[in-house]
């Protein structure tokens, strides 16, 4: 089943107006009660008229509770994550039957040099990796656009001050005349996942996803450990991920799954 943003923010502002006594009912979720106005409303948002509600009150209230409430429910949860499974089997799939005849590289492989898109000697693991993640993050645009649309972001990069705990949007405009002008400090410990599930702004996150492919793929999925002289030197990708977004990330791979 299928609900557009839209929708499903809507229905939380109605289900959390009709079902005042229960505050602890999960938001945005597909099991909707069928019966009075608030579900002619949750169906389509112009209905909303009726109960003397604007289309854009129910969307912003609505974009105001789930960014309190903070949570996907179950069966949103398992369908994203089935989705981007699906997208890290393709993106795998895909590279090793182009660069490979569909095999899968072996450790031996993984180690051996080969020219990366800029003509550098580089590992094959990095390579199928740079490689795996853009093929991934083209079937991620694919479908999160059909079911969830206006709701994700893709490498989308966060300011990040540890010592606040302040969190913001930088876009890529920004990043690129910082670059220009010399500045490039100013992006020091700057995060960027690969996917991120939002209210439909991208600071109010529900959920965190990066892509794994390591090589071999028997290896375990694991979170990159941060280098030394890094600003997060010595920590794991996803306990700062965790750190800054005030939830736990997920890792996708094709033979791992979400993890």
């Amino acid at each position: 089943m299928r609900l557009s943003l839209v929708g499903l923010l809507t229905g939380i502002v109605l289900s959390a107006c009709t079902t005042a006594a229960s505050p602890g009912r999960s938001p945005r979720t597909y099991a909707w009660s069928t019966d009075s106005p608030s579900n002619a409303c949750r169906v389509n948002p112009a209905n909303c008229a009726a109960m003397g509600m604007t289309r854009r009150d129910a969307a912003e209230a609505g974009l105001s509770l789930a960014a309190a409430l903070k949570t996907l429910n179950p069966e949103q949860k398992l369908e994203l994550h089935q989705l981007l499974h699906e997208c890290a089997k393709w993106a795998d799939d895909e590279v090793n039957q182009r660069r490979l005849a569909g095999q899968r590289p072996t450790h031996q492989q993984c180690q051996e040099l080969i020219q990366d898109a800029h003509g550098k000697q580089v590992a094959r693991a990095v390579v199928f990796g740079i490689e795996k993640h853009e093929a991934a993050l083209r079937c991620a645009q694919e479908k999160l656009a059909k079911l969830w649309p206006g709701g994700f972001s893709l490498q989308q990069r966060y300011g990040y001050d540890r010592e606040t705990g302040r969190v913001w949007l930088i876009s890529e405009t920004q990043a690129q005349k910082l670059l220009r002008q010399g500045q490039g400090k100013a992006l020091r410990g700057t995060l960027i996942p690969d996917v991120v599930i939002h209210t439909g702004h991208g600071l109010q996150i529900l959920a965190v996803y990066d892509f794994k492919f390591p090589c071999p793929g028997s290896n375990e999925a694991r979170w990159s450990l941060y280098p030394p002289g890094h600003e997060y030197e010595s920590n794991l990708q996803g306990d700062i991920y965790k750190e800054a977004f005030g939830i736990p990330p997920f890792r996708a791979s094709p033979i791992w799954g979400i993890q």
